[in-house]
């Protein structure tokens, strides 16, 4: 039994990539939760709030040792608050780079095929080495590259650079077009290879994250707690 169950953790971290927790660890809610370190104290430590915030015309007054005293759940949801956000911090800084440009392949897709380089095709290639995928592209790519790229036919053509530039962007936009199906494939290839590096940091900013939300929860659960009590004990 206990083997099964760790084969299937095996499994679940093997399978596990960034772009899928993309959501649970870069959310509006973790992103707004930054200014709490800066700002959190000023309200959730302040006096009035303690003395006030304690919900006793929803749950009357109740007292009982399983729940929360009231600052008890202002505490917890200021180090869950705090907890969010240090690792929402630290997870945009050390998250793969490739996040930054799509948090999913359709967007990074998008992207790239907008405003990809052709220097940067050249170097999501020549990054894949030898890839089994890419193999049946080796022709392709070559037309590519000559399709791409264009050179004045001689000396007598004395282009403006402005010119230049013109019929450079033209060819580079046909070009992309014409080998899509190519363009697609190594976007594809970079972006499962990237999104998938550094397995052991993204498992600990998953417990990090999972920590501060449960911390969270606890008073929410507790005010239910304490609501039901409230109701069913007739007070």
């Amino acid at each position: 039994m206990c083997k099964l169950a760790a084969k299937k953790v095996q499994v679940f971290c093997s399978r596990l990539t960034w772009d899928y927790v993309e959501p649970y660890l870069n959310n509006k809610f973790s992103r707004s939760a930054i200014l709490i370190p800066v700002f959190g104290y000023l309200i959730l430590f302040n006096d009035y709030v303690v003395g006030n915030v304690n919900f006793k015309n929803l749950t009357s007054p109740l007292e009982t040792k399983l729940l929360l005293s009231d600052s008890a759940r202002l505490k917890f949801v200021y180090f869950g608050l705090v907890i969010v956000a240090i690792n929402t911090f630290m997870h945009r800084i050390l998250r793969p780079r490739i996040l930054s440009q799509g948090r999913n392949l359709p967007e990074y897709m998008d992207h790239a095929l907008t405003y990809f380089t052709i220097g940067q095709f050249v170097t999501l290639y020549q990054n894949q080495g030898n890839s089994p995928e890419l193999a049946p592209f080796s022709k392709q790519w070559a037309a590519f590259l000559n399709d791409a790229r264009w050179t004045i036919g001689g000396p007598k053509e004395n282009l403006s650079t402005r010119e230049s530039k013109r019929i450079q962007t033209v060819s580079f936009s046909a070009a992309k077009k014409t080998h899509e199906d190519l363009l697609r494939t190594i976007l594809t290839q970079t972006y499962n290879l990237e999104t998938s590096i550094k397995r052991k940091s993204l498992i600990a900013f998953l417990v990090f994250a999972t920590t501060g939300y449960l911390l969270l929860l606890i008073p929410s659960f507790d005010l239910f707690m304490r609501v039901v009590l409230a109701t069913f004990s007739g007070n």
